[in-house]
Formats: C-alpha cells, structure tokens, sequence
C-alpha cells in the first residue's frame, strides 16, 4: 500500500462524547476510500471514556489512534500530529466537535485529484449548534443543506484562484474570521512542515496569547500561500460546531487582540490594500461592537479587559461608530451606570474628532440629556440643549437654562454632533434633521 492521499486528523481532549458522534458520522464515509484516506485520532491524554470510544470504533472501521504519554497542549497536539504521525499527501484537521456532510468526502477526494498541482484548498464551511450537529448525525444520517446565509463564504462555486488572497475578495459576512476556523484549510502536508517553523511551541504560554498559540494554521498559511495559487472549494462540506469549546470565555480577547495579528502579519507578506480594506473594515467593526458587549456584560474579568481594549490611540472612525451604534442601546439596557456610559460617549466623541471644543447639540431635555449636558459640559467647550417648539416634541427644560428653538438653531449655528436624547418622537426628530442641510454628526440615544 502506498502513501495515502489525505489524512485526517481529529485531536481530542477529554470530549468522548463529541468524538464519539463524530466517529459514528465520519467513519461510514470512510469506508469507500481506506487507501486513500489515512484516518488519525489523536487523543491528548484523556481520562475520561474516550479510550472506550476508540475501543467501540475500531471495531466497526480501523484507523490509526494516538494517545500522547501527557496532556502537550492542542497546537501541539495538531502540530505532532501532521509532522510525526500522519504520512498522507494532504491533511486536514477537523475537530471532534465537526461533522462532514454525508457524501462530500467522496467529492472532496475526487476535487484533490483532479487539482493535484496546488498545494492548497480552502473550504467552504458552514456554523451550527452541538445540539444542532447531533440531531444532523442521529435524525438525518449527517445530511444537511445549508443556505448561503449559514456559510462562511457566500460563494458555493469550485474555483481555481491565481492567488491566495483573492479568498478575502469572496462575498463573506465575515472577511476577518476567514482562516480561523482550521477545518476550512486543506494543505499539502510537506507545506506545512517547511513553514511551521516559523511558529513558536511553547506549552507554557497562556492560551491566544499571541498568534501561534491562537490561530499557528493561519500563520502557516499565509506565509506558505501568499502569491500562490490555491483552489477553492465553495460547495459546502463541513459543519462546524459551536459552543463546546471551553475557550468560549476568552473569544473576545481573541477577537479583539489575535485578528489584530493577523492583519499585521497580512501587511507584513503585502497583502494588497485592496484586500486589506475589507479585512480591516470588519474587524473594526467588530472591535467596537466587542467593547460595547464588553461593557454590557460588566463583570470584573469584562471591564479589565474592556479598559485595555478601548484604547484612544488606536481607536478610528469605524471603531468608534460600532462601540457608538451598540452603546445607544446600552444606555437603556444598562440604567445603574448610564453616568458612566455616557462619559464615555462623550470621551470618544471628542477623541474622534480630535478636539476639546467640540460643539454638542443635545436635542431632549430628560433625564437622559441632562446626564448628557452634564459631562458635555466638562469635557467639550460648547454645548447647547435643544427642545423643539412643537408640541408633539416637547421636553422639560433644563433648571436656569433657556430653550433654543430648533431645526432653526441648527440651520444657523455650526455644530459638530447632535445627540438625540429625547424618549418619544426620535423618528419625527430624525426625520426633521435629515431634512436639513447640516453637516453634523447625528447619534440617537433616545428611544431606540
């Protein structure tokens, strides 16, 4: 028997239950295609009933298992794995938590041999619950037709691409989550081991403390496949499951720090800006919408890690108006520490537009705007409240302040931002302003 093909590889870590619904989906499929599929399980020093899982499973199929001498760590675990036990032309990692589709394999090995030339293909892949994965394995017989909304890529058409970057030009939702997920990546197994010498092992490191603890297989590739051609496999093949992962907690130190690396290591290679623009725009996005939910959740771990994250100097427009867009509904959310909010708010106002007298207009005369007069008044130069005339629109007055007719005080008087803060009417309000010729910055904080 030659060299196999592929190997697939699926560490596991004390997840018996997992590997045990994956192995009763995979193994069946497997059967067609033993010389060419190398299966590898390899188990982290488990000590629950993962052994009898195995046990169970070799019976019905073989397939190779490891079990390591001590616990190595899950990118050690992966790297030994690809580099000192699989023997395949290709690998592919798959977690106990995933579930190939019924039929696909047989596609997917198919896809390998006829594009044979490339060194690596990306697959499409598509996000489901555990509880959703294990009723696809025990109702379905593994078979699932996921929408385009459900995938990672929106695109379900097999392509060669003259470059490996041209993956970031595929409609996503999700452009800087692209290579995150190591199930979506195939590679050439002697690839892979002339580039991941660039990554540092190192088992006592805290856990996504830096790139190659987080995300090593995306390090990997973007050193081995920029400027290459890569062939991608848009047809849906995988299920990826979530909310098994005992890392959850840490996601959003991961997303806000560890993609931040991977866009520097994608400037680093000359990713084209192109490219990078679509990265960038959506993790910004998504750093500002994390620090909101940060805030939200209040905790003393999410507030450290918030104070760290929302940091002015690296803070730009996009961030800003994320946080910003998720905090207008924080501020009703969260009555104990809307002072507090809002301080911020106004902080990164003025931190945006780089000025200390910014001119505020606050349109509502509540409670909410008067917290809002009340730290503009502090940190800008220039603040006015504004309480509409109309009768429809009206608010309390401010105690020893006089009431400014407005949308006429904004047609005459420049002003930065308008903060809407009244409860009823935002619409009406929204609408009256949208009506005028102003260049101001609008941010409803009223009844959303």
């Amino acid at each position: 028997m030659g060299k196999p093909l592929l190997s697939i590889i699926i560490p596991t870590y004390n997840r018996a239950n997992l590997l045990e619904k994956m192995l009763t989906s995979l193994l069946p499929q497997i059967g067609n295609y033993k010389d060419e599929i190398e299966l590898i399980v390899s188990d982290n020093c488990s000590t629950d009933h993962t052994k009898d899982v195995i046990e169970s499973a070799l019976k019905k199929e073989s397939f190779i298992y490891n079990k390591n001498n001590f616990n190595i760590g899950p990118v050690g675990n992966i790297f030994k794995t690809i580099q000192d036990i699989a023997s395949g032309e290709f690998c592919w990692v798959l977690g106990d938590d995933d579930m190939v589709l019924n039929g696909k394999l047989h596609e997917l090995i198919e896809t390998i041999k006829k594009n044979n030339n490339f060194d690596y293909f990306f697959i499409n892949y598509f996000v489901k619950s555990i509880e959703e994965r294990n009723d696809i394995i025990d109702n379905n017989n593994s078979i699932y037709h996921p929408s385009f909304e459900e995938c990672m890529l929106q695109d379900f058409v097999n392509k060669q691409l003259s470059s490996w970057e041209e993956l970031f030009g595929i409609q996503t939702f999700m452009p800087s989550y692209l290579f995150t997920a190591i199930v979506s990546s195939l590679f050439r197994r002697s690839t892979w081991i002339k580039y991941s010498k660039a990554i540092c092992l190192d088992n006592n490191a805290e856990m996504f403390s830096t790139l190659d603890t987080a995300y090593p297989h995306l390090k990997v590739i973007a050193l081995s496949m920029h400027n290459k051609s890569v062939y991608y496999i848009g047809d849906p093949i995988v299920l990826l499951g979530q909310g098994s992962q005992e890392w959850f907690h840490l996601l959003p130190k991961l997303l806000l720090y560890r993609l931040r690396d991977a866009i520097i290591l994608y400037e680093q290679i000359g990713v084209s800006e192109k490219y990078l623009n679509i990265v960038r725009q959506h993790y910004y996005i998504q750093y500002g919408t994390i620090c909101a939910k940060l805030l939200e959740k209040n905790d003393d771990c999410s507030l450290e890690l918030f104070n760290k994250a929302f940091d002015f100097e690296y803070l730009n427009g996009e961030i800003v108006n994320s946080f910003l867009k998720e905090m207008q509904l924080l501020l009703h959310k969260n009555k104990n520490n809307q002072k507090y909010l809002i301080d911020l708010l106004i902080r990164t106002l003025l931190n945006e537009n780089d000025q200390d007298n910014l001119s505020i207009a606050i349109w509502g005369a509540g409670e909410l705007g008067q917290f809002l007069y009340e730290s503009s008044v502090e940190l800008a130069k220039r603040v006015e409240v504004i309480v509409d005339s109309s009768p429809k629109v009206q608010g309390t007055i401010f105690k020893n302040k006089h009431k400014i007719q407005s949308p006429t005080y904004l047609i005459n008087n420049q002003v930065d931002v308008v903060i809407i803060a009244s409860i009823k009417y935002v619409d009406e309000i929204m609408s009256l302003i949208n009506q005028l010729d102003i260049k101001s910055k609008v941010i409803s904080v009223g009844n959303i």
